[in-house]
Parts: structure tokens; sequence; C-alpha cells
């Protein structure tokens, strides 16, 4: 495959640049870069052309499953209203010797709620989360966490978690 040497972002080739747009930005930023496309599958080239071709009628299935998989060919999400809190964290603060992590850092979040904790690397993301599901204790603050139902597990399946003979390893073909 000829690639161009043409750049547009420093020193990262063209073709550099058009794979990380497709990786990150999905088929709209190929669609806008144009040119050609080749779809890979297993290693082999199942489709290639055009991109706009490629992109708008596409002849091979995996071609449309990935197109498809771009989240902007989904269809729109109906918001739902979050339900109860499950977990309530109030004036938490964490710091490992000298280094403060965080000070006075408070959320809640409710069932049905997406929430991402963005940083830094070593800014306290783990941290926050390892305090938040108890596995680590805050320097302040506190942590009030919804009660979950718990499991039932019937007579059988409690018989098959205390047998001894239970495959632990279900992958080793034991």
């Amino acid at each position: 495959m000829k690639t161009s040497s043409r750049q547009l972002d420093g020193d990262v080739p063209i073709y550099e640049q058009a794979q990380q747009l497709m990786d990150y930005r999905g088929a709209e930023q190929a669609r806008v870069l144009g040119g050609t496309a080749c779809v890979m599958l297993d290693g082999q080239a199942v489709e290639a052309g055009p991109t706009a071709r490629v992109l708008n009628a596409p002849a091979h299935s995996y071609t449309q499953a990935l197109i498809d998989a771009d989240p902007s060919a989904w269809p729109p999400r109906t918001p739902r209203e979050p339900g109860p809190s499950v977990i309530e964290a109030t004036g938490l603060a964490k710091a490992f010797g000298r280094r403060r992590l965080f000070t006075d850092l408070s959320v809640e979040v409710r069932a049905g709620e997406i929430v991402a904790v963005v940083g830094p690397s070593g800014s306290g993301k783990t941290t926050f989360g390892n305090i938040l599901v108890g596995t680590e204790r805050p320097d302040r603050g506190r942590v009030r966490r919804a009660r979950a139902p718990r499991p039932s597990a019937s007579r059988s399946s409690t018989r098959i978690l205390r047998r001894p003979s239970c495959r632990t390893r279900p992958w080793d073909g034991r």
C-alpha cells in the first residue's frame, strides 16, 4: 500500500492522522478527509475504494457493521430520571504523606447515572474510587452506601459452592 508523505500535524504522517481520526471520531471525520478507505478483517482487505462510497454504500457486511457501531449512527438515547441515591460521599479528604490528593470532595451518585472521574495520572482517581467502594479509608469525610439487595442462593447452588471438587478455573479443562 502506498502512503502519502504529506503531513498536516507536525511530524505525524497524514495516514496516521486519518487512522487516529477514525479511531476517536468515527466515520464522520473519515468522510471529511475523503480520499481512499480500506477495510481490513483478520489481516485481509475486504473492501477498498473512495471513502465516500465505502462509507455511504458499503459492499461488505463487516464494513456495514463497523459503520453501524459508530456512535454517530446510534439512535438518540432517551434520558431517564435517576433513581434513588446509591452512594453519597461528603467532605472527603485523602493524602499520602505530604502529597494531598483531594480535600473537601463530595459526590452523590443515583441509580442509573453514568459518572466519570477524570484527571491526570496520580491525581487520586483510583484512591477516590477505592474510598467510595470501601476498600480504603478517607482521612476525613464520610461515605454512605445504599444497602444492596442480597442475592438469594438456592439450596442446590449453595451445595455446589461448598463442594470441594467444584471447578474454580473452568478454562483449564479439568
